[in-house]
């Protein structure tokens, strides 16, 4: 899963909902009723698409000449989808739309660079999810039913009311998704140095978010020739079922924490962060004594001692290594990590500050009409067009959100494709389409949290640092970002139209 993928489907919700005609583009056409004869238009789209992408993961690192990037990890993801559109005609021109997309796979995986090892990356550390040498990471997304949209149609204009005027298709729209999914977990099943696994699966394939979608197109029909464009912005609306909202309370802990337990010690699996996410800080190692060539941990701390797994998991506010990017929770009784948790009221308040990127895009493309015969209302066209989204940083799920289990503070960036697509129009009631999407992200990076913002204020007004700010990955010097970004998707769709 990938905000790529979700790109795909608003996309492809747009432009496959809408059944052809002899006059209109089908991204302005609208299903009416009550429409003299007409008296009611019901339309079934299903949609099958498979897509693939590939990208590169650079992380910053400092050298004689300053930062430079260090290529580390190659991501791969495939997934197979099926999207069913359902659009009722409620009155003329406007029409009530359903879309519920079906993910049948989603897999991600993610491996060392050419000429690339753990000894030599710049991303992998002891704290990192597990031996990438030897076991590449993979994750599976379970089959299921990701996060519907339901909305509203309506062309104001319409030309194929006035075949003799020069008056376009008009139409706009309200389009709003559900967060009906299972919610996309990276913490599901984690893979770490402490499970061995070389794979994690059963994750979620919906966002966890509900967005609201305000969208026109406009399209006018010259004999052969069917030009189109669109225009769009989504807003975006955290809710309870959101991971972002769900991980927060973790990402404003420190470390690991371990408790004496006889002559052992044990983990507080209540109170793990190194499960999910390792170290905060890299001074707190989880070894007294480590071998650097090896890697091994020769000298454990001392058995019932009493300390913490990675030294002191909330070090003294002087410890400018070891700051808590929040500070801590009144009353904080480091012996008792549960004093230390974030009420419900604290973590409201900082999550009402934390954004949550927006999107806004557009679209233009034609319609080449081969053959037709309106009689019979059989058609053969071409369609090749362009789109543009632009989004803005945020916290999101996104290509290290399985490596790492959890989301991260993305840097805005820009996605562009290009598409393909024959559609056939073989009776009335008989529709094809079959087709390509060629797409590009501009490079971005996956960690961007500000070390000091000024939408989190400390107790006398000094800015804190963003809600999941990770100095490992977030300071200036250390932050990952994904470059030469390619998708590729093929689609194929039949409808029925009554």
């Amino acid at each position: 899963m990938s905000r790529a993928w979700i790109v795909l489907v608003l996309s492809a919700g747009l432009i496959l909902a809408s059944p052809p005609t002899a006059q209109a583009a089908r991204v302005t056409d609208v299903a009416d009723a009550f429409d003299g004869d007409d008296v009611y238009d019901a339309n079934l789209f299903i949609t099958f698409f498979q897509n693939y992408r590939w990208a590169k993961v650079t992380k910053e690192f400092y050298s004689d000449f300053g930062i430079a990037d260090g290529r580390d990890l190659k991501i791969t993801e495939a997934g197979n989808h099926m999207i069913l559109d359902v659009e009722l005609g409620l009155y003329k021109d406007l029409s009530f739309n359903l879309s519920l997309p079906i993910a049948f796979t989603q897999k991600y995986g993610a491996e060392f660079a050419n000429g690339v090892t753990k000894n030599n990356s710049e991303l992998y550390g002891g704290w990192f999810v597990g031996d990438l040498d030897e076991n590449p990471f993979k994750s599976a997304h379970a089959a299921g039913v990701g996060d519907m949209h339901i909305g509203l149609k309506w062309a104001p204009f319409n030309c194929e009311r006035d075949n003799e005027g020069w008056w376009p298709t008009w139409m706009l729209y309200y389009d709003v998704m559900l967060p009906s999914g299972k919610p996309w977990n990276p913490s599901d099943d984690f893979y770490n140095k402490y499970t061995g696994s070389s794979k994690k699966s059963g994750l979620g394939v919906g966002l966890g978010i509900s967005e609201m979608t305000f969208g026109t197109a406009l399209s006018k029909r010259f004999k052969y020739f069917d030009p189109y464009v669109g225009f769009h912005y989504t807003l975006p609306i955290l809710t309870s079922r959101s991971k972002i909202s769900s991980n927060l309370a973790r990402s404003m802990r420190n470390t690991e924490w371990l408790r004496p337990v006889g002559n052992s010690q044990e983990r507080n699996t209540n109170y793990d962060d190194g499960k999910h996410f390792g170290t905060m800080y890299p001074g707190n190692d989880p070894c007294i004594n480590r071998n650097p060539a090896t890697g091994v941990c020769e000298e454990q701390p001392p058995a019932g001692s009493g300390e913490y797994l990675h030294g002191n998991q909330y070090p003294s506010e002087d410890a400018a290594d070891n700051i808590r990017p929040h500070g801590r929770p009144q009353d904080c009784d480091p012996s008792d990590p549960s004093s230390c948790e974030w009420s419900a009221d604290q973590l409201d308040r900082i999550k009402d500050n934390i954004l949550i990127p927006h999107h806004f895009g557009m679209m233009l493309g034609m319609e080449i009409i081969a053959w037709e015969v309106p009689d019979k209302h059989q058609k053969l066209a071409l369609d090749a067009g362009f789109a543009a989204e632009m989004f803005t940083e945020g916290v999101t799920l996104n290509e290290l959100s399985d490596l790492l289990n959890r989301p991260t503070y993305t840097e805005q960036f820009a996605h562009f494709e290009g598409h393909f697509f024959l559609s056939i129009q073989a009776a009335q009631y008989v529709y094809f389409r079959a087709g390509v999407t060629f797409g590009h992200d501009t490079e971005h990076f996956l960690t961007y949290a500000d070390e000091a913002s000024n939408r989190f204020s400390g107790p006398s007004g000094e800015d804190l640092p963003d809600a999941y700010f990770d100095k490992r990955l977030d300071s200036v010097g250390q932050r990952v970002r994904v470059a030469e970004t390619f998708l590729f998707t093929w689609t194929v769709t039949g409808a029925v139209m009554f």
